[in-house]
């Protein structure tokens, strides 16, 4: 059974609603830049406004971004499109691919964080972090958040938290269907300009997330199209898992959708407060997610340790 994705929308945000009170009831090269370049730099294909996340029944939805602009004509004919769905039963041991060399300083010069709601997503805009992968040197550019998560794990949206009776209602809403509530993105910027984004995913807790509160804490105060600067925010020095992940060659999730970025996705699931989602999605105005790519003939690597 098939329905319109406006229907499937007011369903997903039906159910979301009703999960709030069951859930609740249950300085090296990367001081070469400015924060301010580095995420001028990341977020440069962000340059036109005329696209949406909107159902693909509208004309400027993620089907249509390629129509759009003569340049994101790779949003519909690439190859390595992102976000995908990772089996876990086809990933391919990469010896190569040990503890993530992945550091942040929390020093005031660098957690003191510019806050962005654009419309379409909500930013974090700090410096302080490095990404080492396969010798190239990756800056901490921003952070960002999408609700549904974009990225899926054996097409699991945290679904144990789920009743059972949840099932049937949560298949029919194909639009938003398999996918966690909520994901962090943190975006890293090469020298010359790469990509490579490291994934955190969220399901449903009854605690509020510490690390999520100091951006939460601040959506209140945060319209659309605005920006908050000198807001406190410090990222894990050590993340608790980064010895085990999965990463794999695919690109941006907003036009351009240009390809070569390298994606990272963290194993461990994190929790995610029912109200913490509820202030995150208020002031997106709704979902922020591009629907899962193809895989095509691309291999996910997952760690060795």
């Amino acid at each position: 059974m098939m329905v319109s994705c406006r229907r499937a929308f007011v369903l997903y945000h039906c159910f979301f609603l009703w999960s709030l009170g069951w859930s609740s009831a249950q300085q090296d090269e990367t001081h070469l830049k400015s924060v301010t370049d580095l995420y001028n730099e990341a977020s440069s294909h962000l340059a036109s406004d005329n696209w949406s996340y909107s159902c693909s029944e509208s004309s400027e939805g993620p089907d249509h971004w390629a129509d759009l602009d003569p340049r994101w004509a790779v949003c519909k004919s690439g190859r390595m499109q992102s976000p995908i769905d990772v089996h876990k039963y086809e990933l391919e041991e990469d010896l190569e691919l040990g503890m993530l060399p992945l550091t942040y300083d929390n020093a005031p010069e660098y957690s003191n964080a510019t806050i962005t709601n654009d419309g379409r997503t909500i930013k974090v805009i700090r410096g302080g972090g490095s990404l080492i992968i396969k010798g190239v040197n990756y800056s901490l550019a921003y952070v960002d958040f999408h609700s549904p998560s974009e990225h899926t794990i054996n097409g699991v949206d945290g679904r144990s938290v789920l009743p059972a009776n949840l099932a049937v209602l949560v298949k029919l809403i194909f639009r938003f269907m398999l996918r966690f509530p909520l994901e962090m993105q943190v975006f890293h910027v090469s020298p010359e300009g790469a990509n490579a984004i490291i994934v955190a995913v969220f399901e449903y807790g009854e605690a509020e997330n510490p690390v999520l509160e100091q951006v939460t804490s601040q959506l209140g105060k945060l319209k659309k199209n605005q920006a908050l600067a000198g807001v406190p925010v410090n990222i894990y020095s050590k993340p608790t898992d980064t010895h085990h992940y999965y990463q794999y060659g695919g690109s941006l999730t907003t036009p351009p959708c240009t390809e070569g970025v390298i994606w990272t996705i963290v194993s461990t699931i994190y929790k995610v407060s029912p109200i913490q989602l509820a202030l995150f999605r208020v002031a997106l105005e709704g979902s922020n997610s591009r629907p899962v790519q193809a895989l095509n003939e691309r291999k996910v690597s997952v760690s060795a340790f």
